[in-house]
């Protein structure tokens, strides 16, 4: 009916409902509405970014279709009314045009580029709360590899759905499409917080008092956060700390990971990918990270990863150190002075 669809969150921003819809009509969620509803993933814009995954059971009455939501907090409340983009068709045309002018360097209204890497064009919309990422060649060969792997852009889109689906914050999809030679984009809603690099370097920079706790703090759910995540079997492709935005909300951090396009999910995760995703989150000076620090991110990591034994989890956090400091040196960062604290 008429009736906003109610769920009861489990406290990591999953709300799990029941629909009861006819294939083809219209849910009224809130203020928004799910257009053409579909037994695939839908978008949705409802105060919060809900993704509705709906099944479509082979027996039994055709008209009962079964959802789960992801609930993503926006960083920018819709107050009830707004006018947002969503995935009609309309604004997917319009989003398209957006992403013809982006390509061409020209920023439309509302649009800021962002820093990012030589094969990436990435632009912001801060009202919309939206993020535009072109995916531009970086070889002759890579229209091969898309014919075997996939695109990068398809890659990406599928690892945030996975992320999200196994209940864990990634951008969500809202548009995605092809330019001229090939290249293609997506935009993605923005999720809320900021660089793990960045709380340890500028919030969290002093260590007394309140300071330190919310630094301890960070340090020990980031473990967990990351644990769970190798645990279900994810492993980022470029797990450097920046990738790992956080949000203090309600006295916790929350995380979400960000740049997917090489994030695959192996179960069990292989020990050599997890040395990798170890590795890149250390690669950190030791002004960010005292080893101590390291160690209280390792604790937390570890209890999330049962099916590992004392050794071998002992080996990974030595070795994904060392490779750290390894790589640091050859780029001449290291720093020469000792730091407080032990290795894992």
């Amino acid at each position: 009916g008429s009736q906003p669809v109610q769920g009861v969150s489990d406290g990591r921003g999953i709300l799990q409902v029941e629909l009861i819809a006819v294939l083809g009509q219209a849910v009224n969620c809130r203020t928004r509405t799910v257009r053409k509803l579909t037994p695939q993933l839908t978008t949705a814009t409802c105060h919060q970014n809900f993704l509705l995954q709906i099944s479509s059971p082979s027996t039994g009455n055709p008209s009962i279709r079964s959802a789960i939501i992801y609930c993503t907090p926006s960083s920018q409340p819709v107050a009830p009314g707004t006018d947002t983009i969503e995935t009609s068709s309309d604004n997917t045309k319009a989003l398209h045009e957006v992403a013809r002018e982006l390509s061409r360097d020209r920023l439309p209204p509302g649009w800021e580029l962002v820093q990012s890497s030589s094969h990436t064009r990435v632009a912001r919309n801060p009202v919309l709360g939206l993020y535009y990422k072109e995916f531009l060649p970086r070889s002759p060969a890579e229209s091969l590899k898309a014919l075997l792997r996939g695109s990068r852009a398809s890659r990406a889109r599928h690892s945030g759905e996975a992320l999200l689906h196994a209940g864990i914050t990634a951008p969500a999809n809202v548009a995605w499409g092809t330019l001229g030679a090939g290249r293609q984009y997506l935009f993605t809603r923005e999720v809320p917080g900021q660089g793990i690099t960045d709380w340890l370097r500028i919030d969290l920079r002093e260590r007394r008092g309140e300071i330190l706790a919310l630094r301890r703090q960070l340090l020990e759910e980031l473990g967990i956060f990351v644990g769970r995540v190798h645990a279900t079997g994810f492993i980022h492709g470029d797990m450097r700390p920046g990738n790992i935005l956080a949000s203090l909300q309600g006295g916790r951090f929350r995380f979400a990971l960000i740049d997917n396009e090489r994030t695959v999910r192996l179960c069990p995760p292989p020990g050599r990918r997890l040395l990798r995703n170890l590795m890149q989150l250390n690669m950190l000076l030791a002004d960010d990270l005292t080893l101590t620090d390291r160690m209280r991110f390792f604790r937390a990591w570890r209890r999330q990863m049962r099916d590992l034994s004392g050794l071998e989890a002992a080996i990974l956090g030595r070795e994904a150190y060392r490779w750290a400091m390894r790589r640091l040196d050859e780029k001449g960062l290291l720093s020469p002075t000792p730091v407080v604290g032990r290795a894992p």
